[in-house]
């Protein structure tokens, strides 16, 4: 039983590794983008581009089908069971469905691009949904092969494509048409191309990951229970783009772009607060399918402990961060828009919190209660509208962040204790001491070096010496055995490179 505890940990580190020094450079370039896009585009211009992204992701989120996710649920099952007809049969109803369902999408947003447009009172849309609902069926696509390589324990392949190679070129395309004039259709283009090539990129990646089974016999499998799982789950992803991406649009519907601009910003700078929780999603996901229904429930209560200590060990400083130094990160993007500065605080607060909880998500969804995750979507996603609808006219973009954030801390503490009742599991003891005795040494250290630096030296110097301060205190407290084993697996494979 150790041995194989050990396995499964060195296995979900060593992807979730690989993840992350791939989200690390994704992750970076995404702030370059971010940088890029708003001082270039302006406080309007980017919340156009933003309020337009946001119909894109409606589109995507319907015409996946919830597909995605089932295929890191059954391909999770399939391959860890080595069934590999299943999975052959699996992969060529997600793509046929999928082409179908995401065609459809793009005619519908170019058949009704002037209404939409109507709607949010911004003319200058309707010729931009054209080129976006291209966007839409390449990002459906996407989407779909990120469940399929997460299924596959693969999800570095998709993560380097995704994050780094599809940011860069967007980047790149971006400026070159800039450079020659466009500056909102420029953006826009530039989404597109660097979306087509990265599409085609993973999908010759696909290939060579599937070859040796090719000859495999198909065999057929439960269509209707893949289906039933994947709309739960696409029920379920509706639900979670009410609580959050909704925020947007009730900001263009009863504000302006100026404020969609704002909270894009607030928002994409608070989500650094989950890096840590998705790389290790990324591959637990499928593990958390495999173990459960091989009936290794002990090794899956055990991994989620300690993966969810290391997730708050690395993100309370990301944490400390970002709330200590808010008015000089937002400042990287522009003056305007530290306007923006108490939304981000309020949004952090509720990332903090889910980050906090680990993957209990995917403990309801990869096992037998999906329908928890549905319900609990239909209550949280209710707030959330109901609290922008509420807070957005008076307040703007900080009663948005309120909004979202109640909903999104909620959610979570709500899942947190479904999981304890239906799966008797809780992630939480007397080891998470440690981290927390770390991380208030880490806030005197960002008190101590706000007195020494200023502007941008001081964002890059501050969240540095965060991490080199936990690593140091949690050592001087001392590291438990797991600890131990994963620094020996990485250093043995830095000590390779």
């Amino acid at each position: 039983m150790e041995t194989r505890y050990e396995n499964y940990l060195k296995t979900t580190v060593k992807q979730a590794g690989m993840v992350f020094f791939v989200r690390v450079v994704g992750y970076l370039l995404g702030f370059v983008l971010q940088l890029v896009f708003a001082r270039l585009l302006g406080v309007g211009l980017y919340g156009l581009y933003s309020l337009g992204f946001t119909v894109v992701n409606v589109g995507v989120l319907f015409s996946t089908l919830g597909m995605s996710s089932g295929a890191v649920r059954f391909l999770g099952e399939y391959v860890g069971k080595r069934e590999w007809g299943k999975v052959r049969f699996l992969l060529g109803v997600i793509f046929k469905t999928s082409l179908v369902v995401s065609s459809a999408s793009a005619i519908f947003l170019v058949v009704f691009r002037r209404p939409l447009a109507r709607v949010f009172n911004e003319p200058q849309l309707e010729g931009l949904f054209i080129w976006f609902s291209a966007v839409i069926f390449f990002y459906t696509l996407m989407n779909i092969l990120s469940g399929i390589f997460q299924g596959f324990k693969k999800p570095s392949i998709f993560v380097f494509w995704k994050d780094v190679m599809e940011r860069s070129l967007r980047i790149a395309f971006f400026i070159t048409f800039y450079l020659i004039g466009l500056k909102l259709m420029g953006a826009v283009v530039a989404t597109v191309i660097s979306s087509i090539i990265v599409v085609l990129s993973l999908f010759s990646n696909l290939v060579k990951l599937t070859r040796p089974f090719w000859k495999e016999e198909i065999s057929p499998i439960d269509i209707k229970s893949f289906f039933t799982y994947s709309l739960s789950m696409l029920f379920v992803g509706f639900t979670y783009f009410l609580m959050g991406q909704v925020n947007q649009l009730i900001l263009g519907v009863f504000s302006d772009s100026t404020s969609v601009g704002l909270y894009t910003i607030a928002n994409t700078v608070a989500q650094l607060l989950v890096f840590f929780l998705g790389s290790f999603n990324m591959i637990f996901a499928p593990i958390i399918s495999e173990l459960y229904h091989t009936g290794q429930k002990e090794t899956l209560s055990r991994m989620y402990s300690n993966l969810t200590r290391w997730i708050v060990s690395l993100t309370t400083p990301l944490f400390l961060w970002i709330v200590s130094f808010s008015k000089e990160i937002l400042a990287l993007f522009g003056t305007d828009y530290i306007a923006a500065r108490n939304a981000l605080i309020v949004l952090s607060v509720a990332q903090l919190v889910n980050a906090a909880v680990g993957s209990n998500g995917f403990l309801l969804s990869m096992t037998k209660y999906q329908r928890y995750e549905m319900l609990n979507g239909v209550v949280v996603a209710s707030l959330n509208v109901v609290l922008n609808i509420l807070l957005v006219p008076k307040y703007g973009v900080l009663g948005s962040a309120v909004g979202g954030a109640l909903a999104i801390a909620s959610v979570n503490i709500i899942k947190m204790i479904e999981v304890y009742f239906a799966l008797r599991m809780i992630p939480y003891n007397l080891r998470y001491i440690k981290p927390i005795i770390a991380s208030v040494i880490v806030w005197v250290v960002f008190m101590f070096l706000r007195h020494i630096f200023g502007g941008f030296v001081l964002v890059l110097v501050s969240l540095l010496a965060g991490f080199v301060t936990m690593f140091l205190v949690l050592s001087l407290l001392g590291l438990y055995e797991e600890d131990k084993m994963i620094l020996r697996s990485i250093f043995r494979r830095l000590k390779k490179l």
